[in-house]
């Protein structure tokens, strides 16, 4: 019984040595596993690219950290609530914030989590978010995929119903109050102002 214990401890001792030097011999990548630096905003087409972070349906809220380029499960929202849209950021801006602008893509289907989308912007969603003393502007472009057949014709926020502009304030204001933040919208504004203020926020890495 001495005598197998003694072999056990010998090959996990001979096992960490092994994967010590393995651990020395395989160097870390330059660059993140998912580079979006050289991604533009926009296409040829003037649709804007979208980075899809949370997907539609989904209650885990995700979001993409540059330093690793990976996507970072952040939290999950309370049971009975679910993102009704697909939510991302558009590559190469920088809004108010310090994060990229936000877009929240409306279309039938859950889109996964990863995945470059090519939208339409219709509009943008102003917002004020509130937590304590403190106020930070985060607005969200509000787009749509174009083969979307519920959508897809939709060339301003102006054609959507009042229910479904309710339903995209609503989600927000409920979601966030269970993270103690406060939405204040201000306002939603044509798709004119929104390419405008995304001009305006496009960066160069």
């Amino acid at each position: 019984m001495k005598k197998n214990t003694s072999e056990q401890i010998k090959s996990v001792s001979r096992l960490k040595k092994a994967g010590n030097i393995l651990a020395k011999q395989v160097k870390k990548p330059d660059v993140p596993a998912i580079d979006l630096s050289g991604v533009t905003a926009l296409d040829q087409k003037n649709l804007i690219k979208v980075i899809v972070e949370t997907s539609k349906g989904s209650r885990n809220k995700y979001k993409y950290d540059a330093s690793s380029g990976l996507f970072e499960h952040l939290f999950t929202l309370k049971s009975g609530l679910t993102f009704p849209f697909n939510y991302g950021f558009i590559p190469s801006t920088m809004a108010e914030d310090g994060d990229p602008l936000d877009v929240v893509i409306l279309m039938e289907e859950p889109v996964l989590t990863g995945c470059l989308i090519r939208t339409r912007v219709i509009g943008i969603l102003e917002v004020e978010q509130i937590k304590g003393n403190t106020t930070v502007r985060n607005d969200r472009i509000i787009a749509v995929h174009p083969p979307c057949e519920t959508y897809g014709d939709i060339n301003s926020f102006g054609q959507l119903s009042q229910a479904r502009i309710d339903a995209v304030e609503e989600f927000f204001k409920t979601y966030l109050s269970t993270r103690h933040i406060k939405f204040a919208p201000l306002g939603w504004l044509n798709s004119t102002i929104a390419l405008e203020k995304l001009a305006e926020k496009i960066v160069e890495f």
